[in-house]
């Protein structure tokens, strides 16, 4: 965890503590390769792209899967407020401290990005109850900020333009 003090405002900047769930890892459980267990970490790829074996690598990642003869279909319960909600895959952190206002959430997709669909976020009640929260959407705008740091907006998946 980093904090500092800008504006008088205390910022901190968090990695996930814990893995709560997940729907598949490339990897093996208990190995470093490709694991689920690689989103608990200080960001070792970003700036720099491509296969990294330090990377979270879904089983399922790409469309080819569906399309092999032992592919399964399987489904698993979610309870979410948005009925359409679907998804191959997905991941769900913990962090430490609870934000009450988030300034940025940083995603680093190093090598096929555009996977990301939809981020919740949650909170926990003393019953184990999550209320959940949508905070983007593909298409919704996002930014992609480069190794010399040129920032690039994208809208409906098409660059709109440099900052």
């Amino acid at each position: 965890m980093i904090e500092s003090n800008d504006s008088n405002k205390l910022i901190i900047e968090q990695i996930p503590a814990s893995i709560r769930d997940f729907s598949s890892q490339y990897g093996s459980n208990g190995a470093r390769s490709y694991a689920v267990e690689n989103i608990c970490t200080q960001q070792e790829i970003y700036p720099l792209y491509g296969d990294s074996t330090h990377a979270l690598v879904f089983r399922t990642y790409g469309p080819w899967w569906i399309n092999l003869p032992s592919y399964n279909e399987s489904k698993k319960r979610f309870l979410r407020i948005e009925n359409e909600f679907t998804s191959r895959d997905f991941i769900d952190i913990e962090y430490l401290n609870l934000v009450y206002e988030c300034i940025s959430l940083n995603i680093y997709e190093t090598y096929n990005p555009g996977s990301l669909e939809v981020v919740y976020v949650g909170k926990e009640d003393e019953n184990r109850c999550i209320t959940w929260h949508r905070v983007w959407k593909f298409p919704e705008p996002f930014s992609i900020i480069l190794r010399n740091n040129e920032e690039i907006f994208i809208e409906n998946g098409k660059n709109l333009y440099l900052l």
